[in-house]
């Protein structure tokens, strides 16, 4: 079996609406393999569109298959509509239609780290 691939994404917005700038950095918190495939630890930092936005593709931490189990995403925000925010994520292989908005999988009371 493979790894199932989540679509991870969300928009940011200003307090007055307008879209934030920024980046989002995640990164695996160690290595995981399923099905002969090795996802790596190797951090990723995507800029935010025109429209606040960003999406990226993330194989789920939590297959039947996936070794090591408990493996997660820290995920760092630097973002001019919110406080730097830096936090962990499960991505869950059963997301409603493959994807999952940040701000769903984020932890209540996200660390604020500046």
């Amino acid at each position: 079996m493979a790894f199932s691939i989540v679509v991870v994404s969300h928009t940011f917005q200003n307090d007055d609406g307008t879209p934030a700038d920024g980046m989002v950095m995640i990164q695996l918190s160690e290595p995981m393999t399923n099905g002969g495939v090795t996802r790596e630890t190797t951090p990723h930092t995507f800029l935010l569109d025109s429209t606040g936005s960003f999406s990226v593709h993330l194989a789920a931490n939590d297959d039947p298959t996936t070794e090591p189990q408990n493996t997660y995403y820290t995920v760092v925000e630097r973002v001019t509509a919110t406080s730097n925010r830096e936090y962990t994520l499960v991505v869950p292989c059963d997301a409603p239609h493959g994807v999952l908005d940040l701000e769903a999988g984020m932890p209540e009371g996200p660390q604020v780290i500046g």
